[in-house]
Order: structure tokens, then C-alpha cells, then sequence
């Protein structure tokens, strides 16, 4: 049910342990389900709100280290990647939103479908158009339409999704003309379906045909010129994923490097050298002149005819920390260290690449469209000469 806080014996749940590890389940009184991390009881789900965390149970009537969440089962996103039963190449919901998107489908909408296949993109039409819209979905496989009737029903559907059995290509849709506001079409032949989609749709509706190859999606473009649509355009959707990650280690404190790459030792700078200026007013501090001294802070011994005026010139001294040096250093060492728990995120190491095509239009009545001066036409003539 669409509307319950808490599913109920006979209701379709999903049951989500992780990614990739997701499956439908309809409930029973006394039902187990079994999975690779345990088995989950129905009566321990029965009643229990959406989202509530489900313990394993083991052999012995214990709780378990497995662990699941309950969902409801109207989400396709959910269906497409778990309990979704794949008859047909499915539509994936990297292209459904594109469809829905450019389809301009929101509630109230009347949607045509022809290839249901596994319903994947009926489930995602039907949320768009939910609660007031309809949506009529054609399959020629009647096995396949039941199955995907019932899947309908299961989730609670059924009211908004109305299967059909019939072979579109061959005999077209059985709807009155102008009464649809949008047409999809996932067939391997969509050009011999363009005229029954331009008759079937209303002013301004939209139009989409899902195609893998190019050739298909040129034929369908010329067909669909020489009906009348417009505003036609191509797009082909390619996703890379990105996982979300703990990082481990701590961010980088430039600061705090910066303070401990000067060589402290206890606290004091080791490098920091002061020019004694000759000059009394002049009281600046610089660093060290160049010099060929194979050890930072001893000079050459100097000649004998100017050993005794060295005194009193530039000598090398270590300079006592400022004030304000020591309370920046200070500051920077009181910084607390970053806490850890952060998040990254990386491109997965499998990027799924081209699914189709997505060929759109629009039908837009000829008497809508701007006419064509007479001047312009005169002037495109070729002239006889």
C-alpha cells in the first residue's frame, strides 16, 4: 500500500541489506525469509514501521548478526537494481529521469508506452503522474504482460498503470486521437509507429523513442520530419559513479608544518641570525651574509694583517625568540589536532558507458508553427538564366 506507515500480512516489501543486496519479499504469518546474512522472520516485520532495522534470527530462535531495512516498494530505483525481475534489457534510472524529464511528465499526465518489458520505466512513469495521471503501457508478449500486471498490483499500482496486450508495431495504439500527452516508444522498428503517435498525441505533446543503435535513431528522425514534429534532438546519457569513503587519515595542518619545519629546539628558532649594524639608530634584524664556511655559523680563519679588526664587525649570533614570534608559535602549537571521521568520495573501478539513444520531438500543429514570407520564398527560388 501506498499510503500505510506499516506493511501488513499479503503486502510486497524491500528488504535492503547493503548495495547490490536488495529483494522483494511478500509477507506471510508464520513466513521466513532466508539470506546470505541470515533468516528474517515476517512476523518480525509485520506491523513494523517503513525504515525500521530488522535483526536475523538464527536456528536456534536467537537474534543474529544479519541485519536488513524494510522499505516500501514503490520507489523503481529500489526495483531496477534488486527485486525487479530482468525478462528484457531494462531501463536504467540514469536514462529514466532523462525521459521523464524531457517528456515534461508530472501528475495528471496521460502516458502511452509500447514495450513494457520488465516495467521498469512504467514504475518510474508512474511516479511522475501519480496519483491523478494514467499510464497505458502495450507489450506483445502476453506472458510477459501478466507478469508485469501482477508486479503492478503488488505494489500498488494498479490503478495508475493499465497493461494491454498488442502488437503496437503491427496495429498501432487503441486510444482516441489527441488524447495522450506523451508517447514512448522502446521498439526495434519505432519509425512504423510514427504517424499512430503523431495521431494519438494532443497539441504540444512529447514524444521519445529509446534506440541502441544510431542507424535506428536516423531512420526515426527522418520519419519523424516527414509526419510534422518538431524541436527534434538526441541525447545519450553516460553516468560515472562515485562511492562514498571514510578517510582515514587526519587533514593536513599547513600551519602547524610550517612552525615545526623552522628546527625548534626547545621552543627557540635555530636559524634566526642578527646583524649588528655599526649605525646606533638601526636596530633591524637579517639573515646571515654569504659566506664559504663548510658549518652554518663559523666563518673562515681570517688573515693575519686583519685579525685585529674583526672585532666589532658582522659576527653571527643567535637571536632570542620576540614576543610575538613566541605567542604565534604558541598559538599554532595549541591548536587541537583535527578530529578523524571525515568522508571522500572516489570514482567506482567499473564505469558502465553507452545504453541508448534518446531520440525526443514534438508534435506542434502546422497551424501554430510561423509561416513562411512570401518575400523569403521569392528569394530562396533559383533563378533562370
Amino acid at each position: 500500500g501506498q499510503d500505510k506507515e506499516a506493511p501488513a500480512a499479503g503486502d510486497t516489501v524491500v528488504l535492503f541489506a547493503g548495495k547490490g543486496r536488495i529483494n522483494g519479499v511478500t509477507l506471510e504469518a508464520g513466513g521466513t525469509y532466508c539470506h546470505r546474512f541470515g533468516a528474517f522472520r515476517h512476523d518480525d516485520i509485520i506491523g513494523k514501521p517503513y525504515g525500521t532495522k530488522i535483526q536475523s534470527t538464527t536456528s536456534k530462535g536467537e537474534p543474529g548478526r544479519g541485519f536488513c531495512h524494510v522499505l516500501r516498494p514503490n520507489d523503481p530505483d529500489l526495483w531496477c537494481m534488486g527485486p525487479l525481475d530482468h525478462h528484457t534489457q531494462i531501463v536504467y534510472p540514469m536514462d529514466i529521469s532523462q525521459i521523464c524529464f524531457h517528456l515534461e511528465l508530472c501528475p495528471g499526465k496521460h502516458v502511452l508506452e509500447s514495450g513494457t518489458g520488465s516495467g521498469s520505466l512504467s514504475l518510474g512513469f508512474a511516479r511522475c503522474i501519480y496519483p491523478t495521471g494514467r499510464l497505458d503501457t502495450f507489450e506483445f508478449n502476453e506472458e510477459r504482460m501478466n507478469a508485469t500486471k501482477l508486479h503492478f498490483k503488488e505494489v500498488g499500482l494498479d490503478n495508475i498503470i493499465h497493461s494491454h496486450h498488442r502488437d503496437v508495431l503491427s496495429n498501432g495504439f487503441d486510444v482516441p486521437d489527441g488524447s495522450a500527452d506523451a508517447v514512448f516508444l522502446d521498439l526495434p522498428a519505432p519509425w512504423r509507429v510514427i504517424e499512430d503517435s503523431y495521431r494519438c498525441l494532443n497539441d504540444e505533446g512529447t514524444f521519445c523513442s529509446f534506440s541502441p543503435c544510431i542507424e535506428q535513431i536516423q531512420r526515426t528522425c527522418d520519419r519523424l520530419r516527414e509526419v510534422g514534429f518538431e524541436d527534434i534532438r538526441v541525447v545519450e546519457s553516460l553516468l560515472r559513479s562515485y562511492d562514498v569513503i571514510p578517510r582515514d587519515k587526519e587533514p593536513l595542518n599547513l600551519e602547524k608544518r610550517r612552525v615545526n619545519d623552522k628546527s625548534m629546539t626547545n621552543g627557540e628558532p635555530k636559524d634566526v641570525t642578527m646583524k649588528e649594524s655599526t649605525d646606533e639608530n638601526s636596530s633591524e634584524i637579517a639573515a646571515p651574509e654569504p659566506s664559504d664556511a663548510p658549518v652554518l655559523g663559523k666563518r673562515d680563519a681570517p688573515d693575519s694583517q686583519n685579525e685585529g679588526e674583526t672585532e666589532g664587525k658582522d659576527t653571527p649570533v643567535i637571536a632570542e625568540p620576540t614576543a610575538k614570534y613566541s605567542s604565534r608559535m604558541r598559538k599554532y602549537e595549541q591548536i587541537p589536532a583535527p578530529s578523524s571521521g571525515g568522508v571522500a568520495a572516489r570514482p567506482t573501478a567499473d564505469i558502465k558507458g553507452h545504453t541508448s539513444y534518446l531520440l525526443f520531438a514534438r508534435k506542434i500543429p502546422q497551424s501554430k508553427l510561423p509561416k513562411k514570407s512570401e518575400n523569403a520564398e521569392t528569394s530562396s527560388a533559383p533563378v533562370d538564366q
